[in-house]
């Protein structure tokens, strides 16, 4: 019988676990979680997202979306418009300070991605990052 720590999904839970604590610790000075940061990412490449649309690219359930998007809007990196063909859904748009705060971010968030990567070949990530496509793409 298999101990739980042999299970592909808790290794991928428990990785995701440490790399996300450590991912906070490198955000913390900038006053953004990781996942807000996704956020800003999302809205980087295409502003004026609904939260709905946001949740959908991030599979994260409304509610989620919503309380993210209050924080980054109270921090003033967002504002909430109310879409005039939709008065039910709300758009967001990254904010000046925002997109500075992404830009820094971001840098943070390279730096980070090499030191993890550094860990292994650049053939292994290959063949790390095409496994994990392929147990996290729908069927």
């Amino acid at each position: 019988m298999k101990t739980i720590e042999q299970y592909i999904s808790y290794l991928i839970n428990r990785s995701s676990t440490i790399l996300q604590s450590a991912a906070k610790k490198k955000f913390a000075p900038y006053n953004l979680a990781p996942e807000q940061s996704l956020i800003l990412s999302i809205l980087r490449r295409e502003n004026g997202l609904t939260q709905h649309e946001i949740g959908e690219k991030l599979k994260k359930d409304k509610a989620n979306i919503a309380r993210m998007a209050d924080n980054l809007e109270k921090k003033g990196f967002i504002k909430r418009v109310r879409d005039p063909n939709n008065r039910r859904a709300l758009k967001l748009y990254m904010t000046v300070e925002g997109e500075k705060i992404y830009d820094e971010v971001l840098t943070v968030y390279k730096k980070f991605d090499d030191e993890i990567s550094s860990r292994v070949t650049a053939e292994e990530l290959r063949e790390f990052k095409r496994i994990l496509y392929k147990l996290t793409s729908e069927k």
